[in-house]
């Protein structure tokens, strides 16, 4: 009776490593997976560029980032998700323009608050619907309803 083989292993890319006086390393796979990656002194990973078909892909760990431009700064992908553990904060000069294409809604755990020179929801196409479990307050000089 014939033993089953153990399947073959493929082999281990080719690895050139170059040391720097900083103890961090950097590792370039080639000959099969291609790959660039920087590790710490304790040996973590820090960046790492993994050359695909599709192309290339970027993986950076670090204790911040960030990005500087004199023009414009764009990202262009499938889908955008940001995370973050503590909190989002957008700051602009001029002014906030957002496009969506479908729906937006919009999920807080808290409190929701909307502070503005002025406030102004139209409903295009529809109705506005203003619904709550407890008292809706309108409060203003004067309360206009059908002007």
């Amino acid at each position: 009776m014939d033993r089953p083989r153990a399947a073959a292993r493929p082999l281990a890319a080719p690895v050139t490593v170059m040391a720097f006086a900083s103890g961090r390393t950097v590792a370039l796979e080639h000959g099969g997976p291609e790959r660039l990656t920087v590790t710490d002194p304790a040996g973590r990973f820090e960046v790492a560029i993994r050359f695909t078909a599709a192309g290339p892909v970027l993986e950076v760990a670090a204790l911040g980032l960030t990005l500087r431009s004199d023009a414009a700064l764009t990202l262009s992908c499938d889908q955008l998700r940001v995370n973050a553990r503590d909190g989002i904060t957008l700051d602009s000069q001029g002014d906030l323009v957002q496009r969506v294409a479908g729906d937006v809604r919009q999920e807080v755990a808290g409190a929701l608050e909307t502070c503005a020179r002025s406030v102004s929801i139209v409903a295009q196409d529809g109705s506005v619907d203003v619904s709550a479990s407890d008292d809706a307050c309108i409060v203003g000089r004067r309360v206009l309803l059908n002007p």
